[in-house]
Parts: C-alpha cells; sequence; structure tokens
C-alpha cells in the first residue's frame, strides 16, 4: 500500500474503527512523522464517543417561526416582489435571475395582463366619452333655449341656425370624433319641442342604445 500523507492520516486519527490493513498503513506513517505522531498522542477519541447531541427546546420550533416573521416583516415591498420574482424563474428556469431576466419576468407578466385589463380600461373610456357627450348636449341645449327666447318660443329648423349667435363652434362627440348632434336634432311641427340625440352607435360600449344619449323639450 502506498504511503499515507499527513492529511490522510489525520483523518484516520478520527476514526473510531480502522482494518488491519488501515491501522498498519496509519501506523507507518507516525513511525515516519513526528509530527502526526505527536498530535496522535494528545487526540482523545473516547471524549468524542461519549459526546451526546443536546435535545432542543421545546420552544425552538415557535422561535424560528416568529425570528422568521420578524424579519420578513422588516423587509420592503419592492424587495420581497423581487425576491419573489427571483424564486419564480429559479423554479422554471435552468438559471438563477439576473436583473435582466427578472426585469423580462416583470415585462411578460405585463403583457399578459394587459388583455385582462383592457375591457375595464375600454369601459372607462366609454363612460368618459358619454359623460363628455352629455355635457355637449347640455350646452346646445342651453343654445336652443335662448334662441326660442328670441324667436317667440320657437326652436330653429336646424342646429346650423344657432352659429354664429347662440354657438360659436359646434362640439363634436368625444367618442365618434366628430358632429353627431346635427343629424341627431328633430323639431316637433309646432316648433316648439324638440329632441336632440348623438346620432349612431357610438356609446354601445358603455351599454347605450343608438340614438343617446339624447334630451327632451
Amino acid at each position: 500500500m502506498s504511503q499515507l500523507t499527513c492529511d490522510q492520516a489525520r483523518k484516520r486519527m478520527l476514526c473510531e474503527q480502522l482494518s488491519d490493513e488501515e491501522e498498519d498503513a496509519l501506523s507507518r506513517h507516525l513511525e515516519q512523522c513526528q509530527s502526526c505522531e505527536a498530535e496522535f498522542a494528545g487526540t482523545d477519541l473516547s471524549a468524542l464517543a461519549a459526546w451526546e447531541v443536546p435535545e432542543p427546546s421545546p420552544d425552538l420550533a415557535r422561535r424560528t417561526v416568529e425570528r422568521l416573521t420578524s424579519e420578513r416583516s422588516s423587509v420592503s415591498w419592492w424587495r420581497r416582489f423581487w425576491q419573489a420574482a427571483d424564486r419564480a424563474v429559479v423554479r422554471f428556469a435552468s438559471h438563477r435571475a439576473t436583473p435582466a431576466t427578472g426585469f423580462a419576468t416583470v415585462m411578460v407578466f405585463l403583457l399578459l395582463l394587459v388583455p385582462v385589463l383592457s375591457p375595464h380600461w375600454a369601459r372607462g373610456r366609454s363612460s368618459g366619452s358619454v359623460s363628455g357627450c352629455k355635457v355637449n348636449l347640455r350646452v346646445l341645449g342651453g343654445a336652443l333655449e335662448s334662441y326660442a327666447k328670441d324667436h317667440q318660443g320657437r326652436y330653429p329648423q336646424a342646429l346650423s341656425e344657432l352659429s354664429p349667435d347662440y354657438v360659436r363652434e359646434f362640439p363634436e362627440c368625444p367618442q365618434a370624433g366628430r358632429d353627431t348632434y346635427g343629424p341627431g336634432y328633430q323639431l316637433a311641427q309646432d316648433s316648439r319641442h324638440f329632441t336632440l340625440a348623438c346620432k349612431g352607435e357610438h356609446h354601445r360600449d358603455a351599454g347605450l342604445s343608438s340614438d343617446q344619449p339624447a334630451i327632451q323639450r
């Protein structure tokens, strides 16, 4: 058998049981190496064999959970978000997350989230356009009332007659982007009543039917 090195000899010194061949190799090494022989002479393996692992305290699990909870609560929300993203990438990928891969993961998540949120955004935009359309109808309704006061209670045959004395510039439907109120103006036969509406189906996404919103006098 080849000669043992000092490291191999020290490892065998700590073994409780050795084969006859291993003991012979260790003995030959100790005969030739005074340093290892002195170290072996001061090694007390009996104390190592008698050592017992102490039992953990009964509340060790509770204290560990409390410590982990305390440390987690002290971490900022952004760090917790990054740690969650890091764990997700490590779980589903073959490499650990870097700032670049983490950023890519967040971007992919946002791209997948857009189709889910877009209907809500569309409804919000439609709701805003309905509100703007109602404001335009009130403005035109007020101009029609002013016209009627100056014309013995009669309304004009067409909205174009309001310009320029009563309306300087005709508003457009926010959703359609054009004038939908001129076509939606209907005058009663007695010229003392009218219906003014946003002509078309421009607010169907907001749940309104055709030619809505509208006002009547």
